[in-house]
């Protein structure tokens, strides 16, 4: 997945479309996630407004090492660690959106909707990508984990469709001109 992720940004369509924007930047960050408390920044906020900086942000993210294998699945946790994240990113943005990449349903602490709710009521959009071969994810997810305006599911069918989905999902947030 690292490297479907670090692929996408290295893509030029997500490159146009970020310039394109209103602002012609967009503030990423990236968190991974397990279980309950088992939340890590591994690239903190970076303020991406040229292909060189995408670029850079793509390497760094190639070069990430898994921190959690197996475990538990803590859906809500994850929403809440990002969510506090936005204060204390040091960026000024009209548009907060978290975006939630898993293959499982929750399954420790409490169920997800509380979080997305209160993310939601804070201004928050969420997004998620389900990494599946079935559907049943991508229903939980779009009935437990999204919210906000605009909010979404993107599929996966499978690891190997990884790349594909995440670069789609991206620009469908950054700038769906892009898309079709």
């Amino acid at each position: 997945m690292v490297e479907g992720l670090a692929d996408a940004f290295r893509s030029n369509q997500i490159g146009q479309a970020i310039g394109a924007g209103k602002n012609g930047a967009i503030g990423i960050n990236i968190i991974q996630w397990s279980g309950f408390s088992e939340q890590e920044i591994k690239i903190d906020w970076i303020k991406v407004g040229s292909q060189t900086v995408l670029f850079q942000l793509a390497e760094k993210i190639r070069k990430m090492k898994r921190r959690y294998e197996g475990g538990a699945t803590d859906i809500g946790g994850a929403i809440d660690f990002s969510s506090q994240l936005f204060a204390k990113s040091g960026l000024s943005s009209n548009r907060w959106v978290i975006d939630d990449v898993g293959d499982g349903p929750n399954n420790v602490n409490h169920a997800p909707n509380r979080a997305r709710d209160k993310a939601v009521s804070s201004g928050i959009v969420i997004n998620a990508l389900a990494v599946t071969g079935i559907d049943v994810l991508a229903g939980y997810f779009a009935d437990l984990v999204i919210g906000g305006e605009g909010a979404f599911v993107e599929k996966a069918s499978d690891f190997d469709g990884f790349k594909r989905a995440i670069h789609r999902e991206l620009l469908r947030e950054i700038g769906n001109l892009y898309l079709f």
